[in-house]
């Protein structure tokens, strides 16, 4: 089984033969999002006011009982489907996983990617997991051309020239210096503007930092739309009135999928965002 919301080989997509699970069982993006919105609903029940630092803290007893609450209640339906084999990111909760295995369950954890060719590698090890290895080298290819795509684009680019960009994420901190997107700024000729200015990872963007990054580029993630408060919090903060993205109208969507391209259309995200900052 395969927790598919983030699919890696397409939306639709048949029974995968695992090269040693044989699972023959695959959880749908709406299944996927039932667990999340169970596990969700159940947390917000229980600590309505939850910060992940409060989270971090916790004291044996609410540690038990988020576990408890929050991952082994939508746990049981996942167990209920008894999958032949799960494939989880490393930022599954330990509980989740521990929780899996104790249920016999075949459970592979994958690390988080954090660079592009990291990101590379766990496509083309998932597929060789699951008995796809030709996809993952069709996938490895595709991405490959299109950082030389990027590559031949940036040489066009003088440093000189080049533009900041903040990415806004509800994760404060999440695209910052060390981040992923921090990697794929690289490839894309533009700089992410809390590296830029020399942010400790995971900084949270104050508006004080805001202002002394003053980016070119503020990409505010949409879901169906720009996500309003954040948006509020950028387009509408009078602090901000000033800053020439605000000005110009530099503030853009961007789809939040790829705030997340952990995939392998991480390529096409990328060349998406190259092509807005430099139309």
């Amino acid at each position: 089984m395969l927790l598919n919301a983030c699919s890696l080989f397409g939306s639709s997509q048949s029974t995968i033969p695992a090269e040693f699970a044989q699972a023959d069982y695959l959880l749908s993006d709406a299944n996927a999002k039932t667990w999340a919105v169970a596990s969700k609903q159940a947390e917000q029940c229980i600590y309505p006011n939850l910060t992940r630092i409060q989270q971090q803290h916790f004291a044996k007893e609410d540690s038990y009982i988020h576990s408890q609450y929050v991952f082994f209640y939508p746990l049981e339906k996942i167990i209920a489907l008894d999958p032949d084999l799960v494939i989880a990111p490393d930022y599954t909760s330990a509980d989740v996983i521990a929780g899996l295995r104790h249920m016999g369950i075949p459970t592979v954890v994958v690390p988080t990617g954090t660079t592009v060719e990291s990101v590379i590698k766990n496509v083309t090890d998932i597929a060789h997991i699951v008995g796809e290895d030709e996809k993952g080298q069709f996938y490895e290819q595709k991405i490959r051309r299109e950082l030389e795509t990027m590559k031949r684009l940036g040489t066009s680019i003088p440093l000189n020239q080049r533009k900041s960009v903040l990415f806004v994420s509800s994760m404060d901190g999440y695209t910052g210096t060390g981040s992923l997107l921090e990697d794929m700024c690289k490839y894309m000729s533009i700089y992410n503007a809390p590296d830029l200015l020399g942010l400790p990872p995971r900084t949270p963007f104050g508006d004080e930092r805001v202002l002394a990054m003053d980016p070119d580029y503020i990409f505010i993630p949409s879901y169906k739309g720009m996500d309003k408060n954040l948006a509020s919090r950028y387009l509408d903060n009078p602090a901000f009135q000033n800053l020439p993205a605000i000005k110009e109208h530099r503030v853009k969507p961007l789809p939040a999928a790829y705030l997340y391209t952990m995939n392998q259309h991480i390529g096409e995200a990328m060349l998406a965002i190259m092509y807005t900052v430099y139309p």
